[in-house]
């Protein structure tokens, strides 16, 4: 991708980079991706954008994808830098909870604690029975949508990416569905085949491997959500990572009751209240 270009928000500062939202205190930070932005319990933000979307240039023809958490651990080195003393917090949205909980997996699977804790809001929790999903029902209006946004991400940055070996075959073809675009990860980041890489990234896998204090916010109505049984297997087994499961919410909404479709969602406060425990001594 390209080199995190940081714009540091705040009391002093605040922070736009590439890949997500990070979010700060004098003495805190916390790393949000793709979602969260403004102050938060006095915390400072810091947006990161996935490599290539919002204006960011993509130096190489490494697309986004969710098993790639090198943009938040350049975001989070650079908040430690920047903070040496203060602890980070990550969250994440939707394909932002994939990135960070990679990102989660690997670091402490080295016996690295980098960050204090984590929520993931709105995680398709298995990556192959919610593809599948995207072809159903409410799935369809969804699966139209991202894929119109990844066609345009893709003639964008059509230049870079033909570079690469085995993305030649989407020479002058359209992407029209997710798989489309899984199809051009798997060619630009090396992946023998679209299972390898959705293995990678699963939640089922990378869970048992969290050693931070980590919540994840689901809705049962929410059509990315895909199969639960062998995360839900997982989250029993750990001691790190829980689960608030409920009824309604949908997919990245969460809406308070009786604020209408523009009003604050409840989750927001959830992940407020979750983060700063994790900070309690």
């Amino acid at each position: 991708g390209a080199p995190p270009s940081p714009s540091w928000y705040g009391a002093r500062a605040a922070c736009a980079t590439r890949g997500g939202d990070l979010v700060y205190a004098s003495d805190k930070a916390v790393c949000v991706l793709d979602g969260a932005t403004g102050a938060v319990r006095g915390w400072r933000c810091v947006a990161l954008n996935m490599r290539g979307c919002n204006g960011v240039p993509l130096s190489n023809a490494k697309v986004y994808c969710a098993a790639n958490a090198e943009d938040v651990r350049t975001a989070v080195n650079a908040c430690k830098s920047r903070y040496p003393s203060a602890p980070i917090l990550l969250a994440g949205y939707s394909l932002g909870t994939y990135v960070i909980g990679t990102y989660l997996a690997e670091e402490n699977s080295k016996g690295f604690d980098p960050v204090a804790g984590a929520v993931l809001i709105s995680c398709p929790m298995d990556p192959v029975s919610s593809l599948s999903a995207m072809n159903k029902s409410t799935g369809l209006i969804y699966q139209g949508a991202l894929s119109s946004e990844l066609g345009r991400y893709y003639k964008k940055h059509k230049e870079q990416v033909d570079t690469i070996g085995g993305a030649g075959e989407f020479k002058d073809k359209a992407i029209r569905s997710l798989a489309d675009f899984d199809k051009l990860i798997v060619a630009t980041h090396g992946f023998s085949e679209a299972g390898e890489y959705y293995d990678y990234y699963a939640p089922q896998r990378i869970i048992p491997s969290i050693r931070t204090p980590t919540l994840y916010v689901l809705a049962k109505d929410d059509p990315f959500l895909g199969e639960m049984e062998q995360c839900e297997a997982a989250i029993r087994g750990s001691g790190h990572v829980s689960l608030a499961h409920v009824r309604m919410g949908g997919h990245v909404a969460f809406l308070e009751k009786g604020v209408g479709v523009f009003g604050p969602c409840w989750t927001d406060k959830v992940l407020g209240e979750f983060l700063a425990s994790t900070l309690v001594p």
